[in-house]
C-alpha cells in the first residue's frame, strides 16, 4: 500500500486486520518502488494519489513497467476532473474514491487476485 497519511493507513490495516492479508507499507513513491522490486509474490498495490516524491501517474508506469499484470488500485479522496481517466492511462485496474466502503474495496481485491 502507498499513504503517506496515517489515519488513512490505519483505516486500511484495520480493514484488512480480520482477514489473512499482509499488508505492507510504503509511505512514498520511492520506497513503493523500492518494495515493489524487493518483495516477491505481491498481489495487489493500493495506492493513495497524494505522493509527494514520484507523480501520482508516474508511479502506476514504473509499476507496469516491472509488473505489466499486478493489479493496481487507487484509492483517492483528490479526486479531480480527469483524475479517473489519467489514472487508468497510467496503468491502475481500479480507481475508488474515499471514503472506502470495507465491502467495496475488499469484494474488489478478491475479484482481482482470484
Amino acid at each position: 500500500m502507498i499513504e503517506e497519511d496515517d489515519a488513512n493507513y490505519e483505516y486500511t490495516r484495520f480493514l484488512f486486520s480480520q482477514l489473512n492479508f499482509e499488508l505492507i507499507r510504503a509511505v512514498n513513491g520511492t520506497q513503493a518502488l523500492e518494495l515493489f522490486e524487493k518483495e516477491k509474490g505481491l498481489r495487489a498495490i493500493l495506492i493513495d494519489l497524494k505522493i509527494s516524491d514520484i507523480g501520482r501517474y508516474d508511479i502506476m508506469v514504473k509499476i507496469r513497467d516491472i509488473d505489466p499484470v499486478i493489479p493496481i488500485i487507487v484509492q483517492t479522496d483528490f479526486a479531480l476532473p480527469g483524475d479517473k481517466e489519467m489514472a487508468l492511462k497510467a496503468g491502475c485496474t481500479e480507481y475508488l474514491t474515499k471514503p472506502i466502503l470495507k465491502e467495496r474495496l475488499l469484494s474488489l481485491l478478491f475479484s482481482l487476485i482470484e
